[in-house]
């Protein structure tokens, strides 16, 4: 005869092995699969991302508030100007000592040619600092006037625009720093912008990695000054920009402000 308590205990037993219990997984490390190590290949860490070595600026400002002069005669040389403006527009940088190398920009083919020769020259040592001057001009009196005569309606502007943002991404990769000059105007919604057309108003700042202003003022302590960060009448900023300060006009003050090597 069996014993009450023992097959009570055994009735127990099988009722708790019916209870849903929670799962006790002993945790292992995963060994990588192969195509685990096909997901990552190709892509890089924070250890192996690498700041550009070289400066490049939108240096925008009023016309005739010494852009020009500051950024020729202050620049690492040698300096190389893509003159984009009208003849003569350079005296000034050289009435002041100004060093330099130029190319004046006369159509879309010169524009082409020139961002293809600094990217060469700049490999050899042979250029330092590249200056667009001014982008204004590059885009309004030269590509747009040229493309007109080829193209009509929006055509002419996506045109314009493909071959400004080709030269520029082009001198992106040049082994030298970079200062693109812009006239400003003020738009009601979005501020302080580039004087060019059209979504190159975003598409140059964007590309490129600073923003700063030259600015005069009689009363202010330098009167000629690059404006770097947010501040009173200036908004734009860049990826160098440690703080909001004024700089003298100087681009090696400049390039020091913003922990970038001349």
């Amino acid at each position: 005869m069996r014993d009450k308590s023992t097959t009570r205990k055994r009735e127990e037993a099988e009722e708790e092995d019916d209870r849903p219990r929670s799962k006790t997984v002993k945790k292992v490390a995963k060994k990588p699969k192969e195509s685990d190590d096909e997901i990552l290949r190709g892509f890089y860490t924070e250890e192996d991302d690498a700041d550009d070595a070289y400066a490049r600026i939108l240096v925008t400002g009023p016309p005739k508030v010494g852009k020009t002069v500051t950024l020729v005669t202050t620049s690492p040389p040698p300096v190389v100007v893509l003159n984009c403006d009208l003849e003569g527009a350079l005296s000034a940088a050289r009435r002041f000592k100004g060093k330099f190398m130029a190319k004046d920009i006369n159509s879309a083919k010169d524009w082409d040619n020139a961002t293809r020769d600094v990217v060469k020259y700049a490999a050899k040592g042979q250029i330092r600092t590249c200056i667009v001057d001014t982008l204004t001009v590059l885009v309004g009196n030269t590509l747009a006037r040229e493309m007109n005569r080829e193209y009509q309606g929006f055509e002419i502007w996506r045109q314009t625009q493909d071959c400004v943002m080709t030269g520029l991404n082009r001198l992106m990769r040049a082994e030298c720093h970079l200062f693109v000059v812009a006239h400003i105007t003020k738009d009601e919604a979005a501020g302080l912008l580039p004087d060019v057309p059209g979504s190159l108003q975003r598409l140059v700042p964007a590309l490129l990695h600073d923003w700063v202003s030259l600015s005069y003022d009689a009363k202010r302590d330098p009167e000629r000054a690059f404006l770097v960060g947010p501040q009173e009448n200036w908004s734009r900023s860049g990826r160098h920009v440690k703080r909001s300060t004024v700089v003298e006009a100087d681009v090696e003050a400049l390039l020091e402000e913003l922990d970038i090597a001349i």
